[in-house]
C-alpha cells in the first residue's frame, strides 16, 4: 500500500514565505529564460558560430533530466537538508560564469545553472501543493509563477544592457546577488517549515515506480514535453530572424523580448484571477487552441516586424497559461508521490526543450519556416490529446455542478 497523503493545511503559506520563493526562482528563472536571445554574443566570445547556439541552449536544459532525483534525495535526507544546495550552487555557478576560460567550460557552467532549476522548482510546487487545496492552488501558483514572467519583462531588458554596454557576463553577477538573496530570505522564512530526517533512510525507487506504474501520468509527462518542445522554436528562431531581416541589436532584440514578459504577465494575472473559478481541464485545453493558431500566425507574419510581436504575444500567452495551469493539475496526477512526478515533468520540460533545440536552428537554416511551423502545431495537437486522456476523470468539479 501507498501512503495517503495528507490533506492540505488550511491558509499556510505566509506571503514571507512565497516572496523568498519568488526571488529565488526570478534569479533562476532568469538565468535560463534572459540569455537566450544573447546567445549568439555568448559563443561568438569565445570564437565559436552560429552553429553551436543549440549546444548553448541544450545545456541549459539538459541537467533538468536530474530532476527526478529530487524526490530520493529528500527521502534520505529530509527536505529541510535538500532544498538549500540548488540555491547555493546556483549563486556559485554564476558567480564562476564571468571567469569561465573557455567555450567548454561556459557549457559546464550552464548545465549546472540547469541542475539548480531542475531540483529547485519541484520541491517549491511539492511544498504548495501540500499545503494548499486545489480549488486554491491555481491562485498561488500564479502569483509564484511571476518569477517566470518577471525574468523575461525585466530580466530580458537588463540583460540586453549589460551585455551590450558591459560584457556578456555581467548579468550572471547580479544574478548571483539576487540568489544569494534568495537564499538568505529563504533560510530565514522556509526553513522553519521544513522537516529534517532524523534517520538516515535508505534509497528507494518507490516515488518513481508509483509514477511510471500509471498509464495517466506517462500521457501527462508527454504532454509537458510537447508543449515545450514547441515552445523553444521561436526562442530560437526570432532573435536571429530579427536580427537578419530587420537589421536589430542585441538591445533592441532585448526590448522586444519583453513583450514575451508581457504576455506571462497576462496569463498569470489572467490564473490568479480566473483559475480556481473554472474547469482547469478546459481552460488548459482551451489554451492549447490558441497556441496552435498563434504558431500559424507567427509564420504568416513572419515578414513584418509588428506581425512578429503580436504572434509572440499571443504564442507565449497560451503557452504560459497552458504550462502553469498545468502545474496545478499536474500536482493531483500522483498526489502520493509529488515531488517524483513533479521532477518528472521538469525532465520531460527539458527533454522538450532540448528536442526542439536540436532540430530547430537546422531546419530554420535551410529555410524551411513553414516546415517548423507545421511540425509544432502537430506536437501541441498531440500533447493536447494526450492531456485531455490523462484528466478525463478531474478531481476538481466546474464551479457549480453537483
Amino acid at each position: 500500500m501507498h501512503p495517503i497523503p495528507a490533506e492540505p493545511q488550511q491558509n499556510p503559506i505566509h506571503p514571507s514565505v512565497l516572496g523568498s520563493f519568488i526571488l529565488s526562482k526570478f534569479a533562476q528563472d532568469t538565468a535560463l529564460r534572459a540569455p537566450i536571445p544573447f546567445l549568439g554574443v555568448i559563443a561568438a566570445a569565445y570564437g565559436q558560430d552560429l552553429s553551436t547556439i543549440s549546444w548553448l541552449a541544450i545545456a541549459l536544459s539538459l541537467a533538468s533530466l536530474a530532476a527526478p532525483f529530487s524526490s530520493l534525495l529528500i527521502a534520505r535526507f529530509g527536505q529541510g537538508n535538500v532544498l538549500f544546495y540548488p540555491l547555493g550552487l546556483f549563486v556559485v555557478s554564476c558567480g564562476l560564469l564571468p571567469f569561465a576560460p573557455s567555450f567548454a567550460a561556459v557549457l559546464v557552467l550552464f548545465i549546472l545553472l540547469g541542475v539548480t532549476k531542475a531540483m529547485f522548482s519541484p520541491q517549491v510546487h511539492t511544498f504548495i501543493a501540500d499545503r494548499v487545496p486545489l480549488e486554491r492552488r491555481g491562485t498561488v501558483v500564479g502569483v509564484l509563477e511571476l518569477s517566470w514572467a518577471l525574468s523575461f519583462m525585466l530580466g530580458a531588458p537588463v540583460f540586453g544592457l549589460l551585455v551590450e554596454q558591459v560584457s556578456w557576463s555581467a548579468p550572471f553577477v547580479l544574478l548571483a546577488l539576487l540568489g544569494f538573496f534568495g537564499f538568505v530570505a529563504s533560510w530565514v522564512y522556509v526553513r522553519p517549515q521544513l522537516t529534517k530526517s532524523s534517520t538516515r533512510a535508505e534509497f528507494s525507487f518507490a516515488p518513481w515506480r508509483l509514477v511510471w506504474q500509471q498509464p495517466k501520468a506517462r500521457l501527462f509527462l508527454f504532454f509537458s514535453a510537447g508543449i515545450t518542445f514547441a515552445a523553444q522554436i521561436p526562442w530560437l528562431i526570432y532573435p536571429q530572424w530579427m536580427k537578419t531581416q530587420f537589421a536589430l541589436d542585441n538591445l533592441q532584440i532585448g526590448l522586444i523580448s519583453t513583450i514575451i514578459g508581457v504576455a506571462d504577465i497576462v496569463a498569470e494575472a489572467l490564473i490568479i484571477v480566473y483559475l480556481d473559478r473554472i474547469n482547469k481541464r478546459l481552460a488548459i485545453l482551451g489554451a492549447g487552441v490558441l497556441y496552435v493558431l498563434s504558431f500559424v500566425a507567427f509564420a504568416l507574419l513572419s515578414h513584418s516586424l509588428l506581425g512578429m510581436v503580436i504572434a509572440l504575444f499571443f504564442l507565449y500567452l497560451a503557452f504560459e497559461i497552458t504550462i502553469v495551469a498545468s502545474i496545478a493539475v499536474g500536482t493531483e496526477v500522483v498526489p502520493e508521490s509529488r515531488v517524483a512526478m513533479m521532477g518528472f515533468a521538469t525532465t520531460a520540460n527539458a527533454l522538450g526543450r532540448i528536442l526542439g533545440s536540436l532540430i530547430t536552428l537546422g531546419l530554420f537554416m535551410d529555410n524551411r519556416f513553414w516546415l517548423v511551423t507545421l511540425v509544432a502545431s502537430l506536437v501541441i495537437g498531440s500533447s493536447m490529446l494526450c492531456f485531455a486522456l490523462a484528466t478525463k476523470s478531474p478531481r476538481e468539479k466546474v464551479k457549480g455542478q453537483r
